[in-house]
């Protein structure tokens, strides 16, 4: 097996517990949030809850973290739209936001607050 073939399935492990131990702070303007269920595949086999994140400034973000089906709806509610917010991601992440956007792979939000 050659060294590239090893590291993507360590990547896919080794990076978000990265992310999660070395978090950084973005700030974005909301334009929008709602709460939803995501699903990993085509049939929806591995589903989620989640509260997706509009921004003007910083892409799409994704919030899983703390996300239930309960909660889904009033966290999306506590995202003022035209409101500037401070989202906690992972260091690594920050790092590629621009791939992330040319992907369109939505980061991962840990945590977040209001910039005021």
């Amino acid at each position: 097996m050659t060294s590239a073939a090893l590291a993507v399935p360590i990547a896919i492990f080794v990076i978000p517990s990265y992310n999660k131990n070395n978090p950084a702070e973005i700030e974005c303007t909301v334009t929008s949030a709602e709460g939803g269920l995501e699903s990993a595949s085509a049939r929806g086999a591995v589903s989620w809850w989640s509260v997706t994140i509009h921004t003007s400034d910083c892409g799409t973000l994704s919030m899983s973290s703390g996300i239930t089906e309960a909660n889904r709806d009033s966290v999306a509610a506590s995202l003022e739209p035209g409101e500037k917010y401070v989202f906690s991601i992972g260091s690594l992440t920050k790092a590629a936001l621009g791939a992330y956007r040319m992907l369109g792979v939505q980061p991962e939000v840990y945590a977040f607050e209001s910039a005021a």
